[in-house]
């Protein structure tokens, strides 16, 4: 059988898809106030021109123009699969903002009951209901007291709203003192706001109040063997059946634990403790916070301080990380993953740049939880060779995750912290003798957030840059991703998990092969950009009370659909 290759030609396909708006091209903004805020939103993907390569910053800006702004700059996601049952009449299941609607109802920034039956999607959005979007975009608590307008009671509804986003910065009034409520929001206002809106830092009290059962600060040296505790009295002068103590952060525990004393045995210059996994909730009462930290060489869980460190796992997998300037990077030589007996091999290298993560919760024992909300940010670079030798084909689709050495563990605040796993996806149709080459640019946000009492998925993939090669001698079907797992607990109690992966999804098909040679007379091929995310809540007592499984269908774009086959005529 003649190879694909040898047959016509090499394919060798490039692919490029990279962010549609260019600030620089913008050719109304030069002497505009705003200019500079636009440019920053229209690089960061969030607001774009049009396509006569205008702004148009003092034309008024619609209901859903605005509303499909704000889910934007708070990442929340947007559905890939058709809209149903939205509440309004007006606006269609395939309508182009009707998942932002959706996005937006399901993260409580949009309150159905506020619209009646009729959303009035194109209609230009007047300066209260913006505040309104806003204010709750950040779960801001109402504050009347913060609205010194002149004009306070022509505010419609929700003063309070309004008064927070005052407090908070994002609004502001005119220099007669009045706010305007009715008046309409135009393009370059919008981005004024939604820049306040990204800049906004809640102020939080940065404290955690631990029970009366509690009776230690965390103990630095200790041992421990499955339950038993061994530690000197120095740090425990003493101990009572029932007692909670705190463990410092070890191997075993990396970001410390808290154990329930059982029973006790004096040694003399130590205590032997027999312990119990308490509840979280017995543990803590409340805790409020909002933290930031980086993926760095020193939160690296397998560094030991030496350059290169090498990580083998039960796959096969070779993995070296290695610090850049602006984060981690990670490469693989030789990487074997085995898809139903069938060895794929992997090289390359990803780069995770100005890898980030925050966290910023709010929760007490008697009103429950009043805020929750974490993401990782990163820019990922990657360059992936993959290929298989087919001595055995098998006409079966398997997917395959492959974690990229340990990992990353991240103290955030306190107790709390977040286990960051890169992990490598590969799935095939392992029937093709195959070479693919790979190359990805994006910036990706994964997280979630707590809204009116539900978990609602922050995902965004922006700036999205693909490059692709592949060749092979039968129809190929091959995906690859790179993806993260994110662990969030405190102490050693798991409180939500979260995964999510991006990639590419590439298929060659050849078609009509004639009786001799088995060549096919023509090929099509078909490449697309994916992403996806699954969410589990554990039954914590703080986040949910019982386990919450989410999933986020999985988002496909494609960038390429050629063919050289004929159309026959019937």
């Amino acid at each position: 059988m003649m190879l694909w290759a040898v047959m016509c030609q090499t394919w060798t396909v490039e692919a490029v898809r990279a962010a549609a708006n260019n600030a620089q091209a913008l050719t109304d903004i030069q002497n505009h106030w705003a200019k500079e805020v636009i440019e920053q939103l229209v690089d960061r993907g969030i607001i774009s021109g049009y396509q006569d390569h205008t702004f148009k910053p003092d034309q008024t800006i619609s209901r859903e123009e605005f509303l499909s702004l704000v889910v934007r700059a708070k990442y929340v996601a947007v559905e890939a699969t058709p809209v149903q049952h939205l509440p309004f009449q007006d606006v269609a299941a395939n309508r182009w903002s009707a998942g932002y609607i959706q996005a937006a109802i399901q993260a409580g920034m949009l309150i159905p009951e506020d619209y009646g039956t009729t959303f009035r999607p194109s209609e230009s959005i007047s300066r209260a209901e913006m505040a309104v979007i806003a204010a709750r975009a950040l779960q801001l608590e109402e504050d009347k007291e913060a609205l010194t307008f002149t004009d306070v009671g022509a505010i419609p509804d929700h003063a309070g709203l309004v008064g927070a986003a005052a407090s908070a910065g994002i609004v502001g009034g005119y220099p007669d003192h009045s706010f305007r409520p009715e008046g309409k929001l135009t393009r370059a206002e919008s981005a004024a706001v939604i820049d306040r809106l990204l800049a906004y830092q809640r102020k939080a009290s940065n404290v955690i109040v631990y029970s009366q059962a509690v009776r230690s600060d965390r103990i630095q040296h200790y041992e421990i063997e499955d339950s038993v505790v061994t530690l000197n009295k120095a740090e425990l002068p003493e101990v009572q059946i029932g007692d909670i103590i705190l463990l410092a952060p070890s191997s075993t525990y990396p970001f410390g634990a808290a154990k329930q004393v059982a029973s006790s045995q004096d040694l003399g210059s130590s205590y032997q403790l027999t312990t119990t996994e308490p509840k979280i909730t017995d543990v803590i009462q409340s805790f409020d916070f909002r933290a930031s930290a980086p993926l760095t060489w020193e939160t690296l869980a397998s560094n030991s301080n030496q350059a290169n460190a090498e990580i083998t796992s039960s796959t096969s997998t070779q993995v070296q990380y290695r610090q850049t300037d602006d984060g981690i990077a990670m490469d693989l030589s030789d990487v074997e993953v085995d898809l139903d007996g069938q060895p794929i091999r992997i090289n390359g290298e990803i780069e995770l740049g100005q890898p980030m993560v925050h966290v910023d919760a709010k929760w007490d024992l008697v009103s429950g939880l009043k805020r929750f909300e974490t993401h990782v940010t990163y820019q990922e670079k990657s360059k992936l060779n993959v290929s298989a030798t087919v001595t055995n084909p098998k006409p079966a689709t398997q997917e395959k995750k492959v974690d990229l050495g340990k990992g990353f563990y991240v103290p955030m605040y306190g107790p709390f912290g977040v286990q960051v796993q890169p992990q490598l996806i590969v799935k095939g149709d392992l029937t093709a003798t195959l070479t693919f080459a790979v190359e990805q640019e994006n910036s990706r946000t994964l997280g979630f957030a707590y809204a009116n009492g539900h978990p609602v998925f922050l995902d965004q993939t922006m700036g999205q840059r693909t490059d692709y090669r592949m060749t092979g001698n039968a129809d190929l079907d091959i995906q690859a991703g790179i993806g993260i797992d994110v662990k969030i607990s405190v102490f050693q109690f798991s409180l939500a998990a979260l995964e999510g992966d991006v990639g590419v999804h590439a298929a060659i098909q050849g078609k009509g092969r004639n009786e001799t040679g088995g060549v096919p007379s023509c090929i099509s091929l078909q490449v697309d950009v994916y992403d996806r995310a699954a969410l589990l809540v554990n039954s914590s007592g703080i986040l949910a009370k019982e386990d919450i499984r989410m999933e986020l269908a999985e988002k496909r774009s494609n960038i390429v659909n050629k063919s050289n086959c004929k159309t026959e005529n019937p």
